[in-house]
């Protein structure tokens, strides 16, 4: 296993370094797959994966990139439509592609999610079913057409590398060389991070005269939601009441909305993930995995309450998937077990994983 991990990374380095990356998309590539590989952790190596498996977490990062980029320092003229500041040539849709001259040679999937935005009022969940549908099968075809077979082209050879995957049956169907999936999936937190810097680096380079300073652009390609967190409280408190989900003490008037599974090691948003805590506890536990005790509490409260808090996500168009959450409750508790990983416990107490984590999530 460890000869695999070490050529993951190696080939991961030499697609970024010798890659030709011409638009964003490549980067949008690795870390739907990384993405995806946390999210089934059941996956057998043998089968094929279609690419309208990874065309939800596409629209989940361009998403927030089809609006206007206003660095903080610019001010909008009163009484401007965000179609005045879309075409100002100052603000506007930021170019992530080498070629790009202007707003309307945007990536596709920039400008088919755009023609979608105010169908919704800027919310994914409120897409009409039919618009979303459409949207993401506009993305499979893009993501087949584009990135999905020149991620793997290095300049140092004529021929496309698979090192990572190779064709499937059809053109939307790939298969991953054997030990791929679940590399993506232990380093998936590497791969996100360094794809994103890759990301970053891209766009400043297409947009020298109109960018802020590089912290406010990281922050516009990718936004932390926990800002959005606040209308979590309420079904929370509902199911949880006035204690810390993890030392059970009295809440008292600053309450944290925390990422059970932490989001440094899954960057999605899923309702079921969060509870409430106290500020102090939410800073101890930080980046590390709770012991199987809060484990064990995490999986009884979604389980006994998961239908109100469906209900609750819902309302306030905040995405979830109870099932998916405990896949990726799977995936990140088999890899702390894989690397002997201490669980946070308390303020100040760790221990060692132990097998019980299996039995709680139902691994054989």
């Amino acid at each position: 296993m460890e000869s695999t991990h070490s050529q993951f990374v190696t080939n991961l380095q030499r697609l970024l370094l010798e890659g030709d990356f011409v638009g964003t998309y490549k980067f949008a590539l690795l870390i739907s797959l990384a993405r995806w590989a946390v999210e089934n952790p059941n996956f057998e190596s043998d089968r094929e994966v279609d690419v309208s498996e990874l065309a939800p977490h596409f629209l989940d990062l361009y998403w927030p990139q089809a609006q206007p980029f206003a660095p903080a320092s610019t001010t909008r003229e009163p009484g401007a439509t965000y179609e005045d500041v879309l075409h100002s040539p100052m603000i506007g849709v930021l170019h992530q592609d080498r070629g790009q001259k202007e707003d309307r040679q945007a990536p596709r999937i920039l400008k088919d999610i755009h023609q979608s935005y105010h169908e919704c009022g800027g919310s994914i969940r409120a897409l009409p079913e039919s618009t979303h549908a459409r949207l993401l099968q506009r993305i499979r075809e893009t993501i087949t057409v584009n990135p999905l077979w020149r991620l793997q082209v290095v300049r140092s050879s004529k021929e496309p590398l698979t090192t990572l995957y190779r064709p499937g049956r059809t053109r939307f169907k790939i298969r991953f060389e054997p030990g791929i999936a679940r590399c993506f999936s232990h380093f998936a937190p590497l791969v996100e991070e360094l794809a994103r810097a890759g990301w970053m680096r891209h766009v400043l380079r297409c947009n020298p005269k109109i960018l802020g300073a590089p912290s406010q652009v990281e922050s516009f390609l990718f936004p932390d939601s926990r800002n959005a967190l606040a209308a979590l409280r309420s079904p929370l408190f509902e199911v949880q009441g006035d204690a810390c989900f993890y030392c059970t003490e009295p809440l008292g008037r600053k309450v944290a909305v925390d990422h059970f599974l932490p989001w440094s090691k899954y960057r999605r948003d899923l309702g079921h993930n969060f509870v409430l805590a106290h500020p102090t506890c939410n800073r101890s536990k930080s980046d590390l995995l709770a012991g199987c005790h809060h484990l064990e509490n995490w999986i009884k409260r979604n389980a006994r309450h998961g239908p109100f808090l469906a209900e609750a996500f819902e309302e306030r168009r905040i995405p979830h998937d109870m099932a998916l959450s405990l896949r990726v409750a799977q995936s990140l508790y088999a890899l702390a077990d894989f690397e002997g990983a201490e669980l946070w416990v308390g303020s100040g107490v760790l221990k060692p994983i132990h097998s019980e984590w299996k039995d709680l999530l139902g691994v054989a």
